[in-house]
């Protein structure tokens, strides 16, 4: 059949295949070939003799298009598949694999786990963005930035942020933690294991943490803080909502904390608490007056225009009232 002379190869291999016929015909060397080729010249030996032997089907591996013999059952591709719908529908490949192999009792690699997702439509290649977050609790406690300059440092502080934004989050709810005492509980043995597995011992023990001062108050220092504008009816817009200040400010802007504890306050710029009231429904804005519309007139001109006295508007007039008594 014609379809058999047909011989799949990649661009790399044909290009090889090039290389290979010019050593062939003599027309290169075989280590100048494998420099053009970026290889070794045994690699060039080997491939000459395939070519030699095989014609240009030697160039091509032989395995290709046979199945590996370390593949899975299509048995277990399917459950693994099931199991990430059901339970580790936004687990990536990595976390998603040791979850299978403790949870469940299978073993796959990662990049295997990655190529079934990406098939099934299940995982998509990405990357994610780094968010850069200001906190101005650093200069209320007058904590001091050590800036880290090696990519060492970086990553090691980035994956802690995934560990805990990503990992973390999910590694509860396959528990089903739903209350932050569950979850303090579930941290006091899940911590001890994250930090043998990726703890780094440091060359210097001592514990230089500080303990923060007197009249330092944590909660409105560790807390989620914007500021606004006073509008001219004395309130106060967050999060799509209004709220009425009910004392007087000499200041017309105000800072809005929330608390961990699910609490909002207003503090002025003094510091002060200042009491509010939330508005449920806000009051109908009322139409303006309408105007009144003065008619509008034709712009004459007045009598001493110079429009009115020119010669030639004159000789105009002159000619219209002729013909109009003719």
């Amino acid at each position: 059949m014609a379809g058999e002379d047909i011989i799949a190869m990649s661009v790399r291999e044909l290009r090889r295949l090039q290389v290979v016929h010019k050593v062939l015909d003599k027309e290169i060397r075989q280590k100048a070939a494998a420099s053009l080729m970026g290889i070794s010249e045994r690699q060039v030996r080997r491939l000459v003799k395939g070519v030699r032997e095989l014609g240009d089907r030697g160039m091509v591996h032989r395995s290709r298009g046979r199945p590996s013999n370390r593949r899975h059952p299509e048995g277990v591709k399917e459950s693994v598949l099931r199991l990430y719908r059901e339970q580790y529908r936004d687990f990536g490949p990595t976390l998603a694999v040791e979850k299978l192999l403790a949870r469940e009792g299978i073993s796959l690699s990662r990049e295997t786990l990655r190529q079934w997702l990406l098939a099934a439509g299940l995982w998509e290649r990405r990357r994610r963005g780094r968010p850069h977050r200001q906190w101005r609790a650093r200069k209320e406690l007058g904590v001091a930035v050590i800036q880290a300059h090696s990519p060492q440092a970086k990553g090691r502080i980035e994956r802690l942020f995934g560990t805990l934004q990503d990992r973390l989050v999910k590694e509860m709810r396959l528990r089903r933690i739903a209350t932050k005492e569950a979850a303090n509980e579930f941290l006091t043995a899940y911590l001890p294991q994250y930090n043998r597995r990726f703890g780094v011992t440091p060359l210097n023990p001592t514990d230089v943490h500080l303990r923060p001062g007197r009249g330092v108050n944590l909660d409105r220092c560790l807390c989620l803080k914007t500021d606004h504008t006073i509008r001219n009816d004395h309130t106060v817009a967050h999060n799509g909502r209004l709220y009425q200040i009910k004392e007087m400010v000499m200041s017309r802007k105000v800072t809005v904390e929330e608390r961990l504890d699910g609490s909002l306050h207003m503090v002025s710029p003094q510091g002060e608490n200042l009491k509010y009231q939330k508005i449920v429904e806000r009051p109908p804005q009322a139409a303006p007056p309408e105007r009144p519309r003065k008619p509008r007139q034709s712009p004459l001109p007045p009598r001493d225009h110079p429009w009115r006295t020119s010669p030639l508007k004159t000789v105009a007039r002159k000619k219209i009232y002729t013909k109009t008594i003719k």
